[in-house]
């Protein structure tokens, strides 16, 4: 009794703009541009879910530019 139950579903439309979200939200917090990034991403985030590999690493390096990225 007084327990939460949550289902959770995969969703690439929602998990992509989640992360573009994230990245514009991080963006706004600088005065500066970053000089590199650490990125680590769930192997569930990968081609299964949205269709194509590195889907998570391409959004970064196009939203951050080119800056070393690894992770």
């Amino acid at each position: 009794e007084g327990q939460t139950v949550q289902f959770q579903l995969r969703d690439a439309a929602s998990a992509s703009e989640e992360f573009n979200a994230l990245l514009t939200a991080d963006h706004t917090r600088h005065r500066h541009p970053p000089l590199g990034a650490l990125m680590f991403s769930c192997c569930g985030r990968g081609q299964g879910l949205f269709g194509k590999a590195n889907h998570d690493a391409g959004t970064a390096s196009a939203r951050l530019g080119a800056i070393p990225l690894a992770g």
